[in-house]
């Protein structure tokens, strides 16, 4: 038996080419065994990873994750927009919250947008502390106007 992609020739016994490394793929549901294999190569290719993909159950197939996570970019804006709109840091909480919610998930899905998440944290972390001054500024120029009059 030869490999499909350096027709290096085998043994019945190799699970990698001496070769090229790759892996040996084998049909079990046939007597045929290798050629038949070869017709059930499956027609995509990643072109990121240079992966062929096969109609075997016991070949792992994986993509690469190219979509930015959604909390991420809710966060940051909701971080940035605390500047904007403060509430008296209410915004910032949000976006602190929900940019260390897309860590989270970033980190367990593989997903992009750390960075927004991060920047999303630290810039929630100012607009809290503007959200906060700005409620002690309003306090104080209230309770001066108090005594004024």
């Amino acid at each position: 038996m030869k490999c499909i992609y350096c027709g290096n020739e085998l043994k019945e016994s190799d699970a990698f080419c001496t070769s090229c490394g790759k892996s040996v793929i084998r049909d079990q549901n046939s007597d045929k065994g290798f050629a038949e294999a070869e017709n059930n190569i499956a027609a995509s290719n990643d072109p990121v990873n240079d992966r062929v993909y096969y109609n075997d159950p016991t070949v792992i197939q994986t993509t690469p994750n190219t979509k930015y996570n959604v909390l991420s970019i809710v966060g940051l804006c909701l971080s940035g927009g605390s500047f904007l709109f403060s509430l008296f840091g209410l915004t910032a909480i949000a976006g602190i919250v929900l940019s260390i919610l897309a860590l989270l998930q970033i980190n367990k899905t593989g997903e992009k947008g750390k960075v927004l998440a991060i920047i999303g944290i630290c810039l929630g972390g100012a607009g809290l502390l503007f959200g906060i001054i700005a409620m002690g500024v309003l306090f104080t120029s209230l309770s001066t106007l108090g005594s004024l009059v």
